[in-house]
């Protein structure tokens, strides 16, 4: 479908983004999908470390997939914020606009100049979204966290790793962009509100309480029944089996989940006669007894699972009606056939050359968004933004640039 800039919900809005790294970047680009100009105020006094981490892209100093998937859409300008003279500048930017975003520890933005209460003496219906590690208030507020410690510190990685072993983080900072989300519903609940009554507001949203939203059941399980949870694999509380086998082939691997009896019975007409007979011991017939012997009924699964493709496997179960699917390679996932027919990935110009990025996940049928450029090289848009959208003359400019504040 082709998507006209009219189309874009977000269309007339503009955001400036103080922030840096991935939680402030995931929700300024997801506004940016649906229309939002982004103006992303960066320095290179101090890189993003959005720019530094991961591999680089074709060894191109500050560009790899971090960058070019969290910054698309966005426009870069260079202005060295810690400078008073840029201060100036940063405001008036911040007059012309909808939303600023920003997630340093509390009082570092203050510092600046460009709190919310400065920002919106220049812009009174201004929306503000602070994503700080603990709030803006409270004892431990101005602690430090990446995705990683933010995941030890509200308890989740208590509760990952194998049985009877040490906690264990996520592979990947997989809070950030959960915390963005989260950040982009607010601002839109906010959006939503100036709407009907014109009043702009702050948001101080905590990472750490935020990040609490992804584990309720457990916290309940503790309140009610004082029972602290602990490390369980693959497995769950629920479910048996549950988990992920070993297939035939290298490193090769199929996950399976039978939620109830009915799917049980399932399940064990599609590994067919060869498996007949230990499937229908009485100890397998029921959840409650399945997940009483998960230890040899994973150990008869691995050992059907293991001489068979996964992918085969897969097929076979969720005909039968079963969750089931194999544990894919990154390569796999990239080629993915079901995820290119729904443009799970698209390519993009940038001044280096075609690149492939993150598609738009959330597919509105009216105003379905449109990544309508790259991520930009740093200062890529400094002449548009400082020329152009604020008026400043050439030798202002220039001046500014000799001075350090636009860097």
């Amino acid at each position: 479908m082709t998507t006209k800039n009219d189309d874009l919900p977000l269309r007339n809005l503009r955001v400036i983004n103080f922030g840096w790294i991935w939680a402030a970047p995931a929700l300024a680009g997801a506004l940016a999908d649906m229309g939002a100009e982004v103006i992303k105020i960066e320095t290179g006094r101090r890189v993003d470390n959005t720019r530094l981490s991961g591999a680089n892209y074709k060894d191109v100093s500050l560009l790899n997939h971090s960058s070019l998937t969290l910054l698309r859409g966005q426009k870069s300008v260079t202005l060295d914020l810690s400078r008073p003279e840029s201060r100036d500048i940063a405001l008036e930017l911040v007059s012309t606009a909808d939303i600023a975003v920003e997630n340093f520890r509390p009082g570092t933005i203050g510092r600046w100049g460009l709190d919310f209460t400065s920002l919106r003496e220049v812009r009174p219906d201004l929306i503000m979204i602070s994503l700080s590690a603990g709030g803006q208030t409270g004892p431990l507020n101005q602690i430090t966290t990446f995705g990683s410690t933010l995941s030890c510190l509200t308890g989740l990685d208590s509760m990952q790793g194998y049985i009877d072993g040490p906690p264990q983080a996520f592979g990947t900072a997989l809070i950030d962009p959960l915390v963005g989300y989260l950040g982009l519903l607010s601002v839109l609940s906010a959006l939503r509100h100036r709407n009907r009554t014109g009043l702009g507001q702050y948001i101080d949203l905590s990472q750490w309480e935020a990040t609490s939203t992804m584990y309720g059941s457990q916290v309940l399980d503790y309140q009610w029944n004082g029972r602290v949870p602990g490390p369980m694999g693959n497995r769950d509380v629920a479910m048996a089996p549950h988990g992920v086998y070993p297939c035939a082939g290298d490193d090769a691997w199929v996950a399976i989940a039978v939620e109830s009896d009915e799917q049980w019975r399932s399940f064990r007409r599609a590994m067919g006669p060869s498996q007949e007979r230990w499937a229908r011991q009485r100890r397998f017939d029921d959840g409650y007894r399945r997940l009483r012997h998960q230890d040899d009924l994973d150990k008869r699964i691995a050992r059907w699972t293991r001489g068979h493709d996964a992918f085969e496997i897969a097929a076979l179960l969720q005909t039968a009606g079963v969750p089931a699917f194999p544990a894919q390679s990154d390569r796999q996932a990239f080629l993915n056939p079901h995820f290119l027919a729904r443009d799970g990935w698209v390519q993009v110009q940038h001044p280096f050359g075609p690149l492939t990025v993150n598609g738009i996940h959330w597919k509105l049928s009216k105003t379905p968004g449109k990544l309508r450029r790259s991520a930009p090289v740093l200062g890529q848009d400094n002449h548009y933004v400082f020329r152009e959208l604020l008026g400043m003359s050439g030798p202002v400019a220039e001046g500014l640039e000799r001075d350090g504040a636009i860097a």
